[in-house]
């Protein structure tokens, strides 16, 4: 399940903020494709070692350069990753 809502960034571009349910196969590789354009992302699963992992860049499946683009995004404060599902408000 993916949830967003959209802002504007300082440049004026257009930014959608997301939240991705699951961290498993579709949910890992959509939150950081998305991550990717410039969005800002959370992924959200109730796995907790598995997030700390994937904090540290350690990437529980195998997907070709998913490894390099979710360390750019996590270092770039695009992508987060958290056990705490909350409900996004246009605020």
């Amino acid at each position: 399940m993916i949830r967003f809502i959209h802002k504007f960034s300082s440049k004026g571009e257009f930014v959608m903020k997301l939240c991705v349910i699951g961290t498993g196969y579709v949910g890992l590789v959509a939150g950081t494709c998305f991550a990717s354009m410039g969005n800002d992302v959370i992924c959200v699963d109730k796995d907790t070692e598995k997030l700390k992992k994937l904090e540290k860049g350690i990437i529980p499946i195998f997907e070709p350069g998913l490894d390099s683009l979710i360390l750019e995004n996590v270092r770039e404060n695009r992508l987060k990753f958290t056990s705490f599902l909350f409900v996004f408000s246009g605020r």
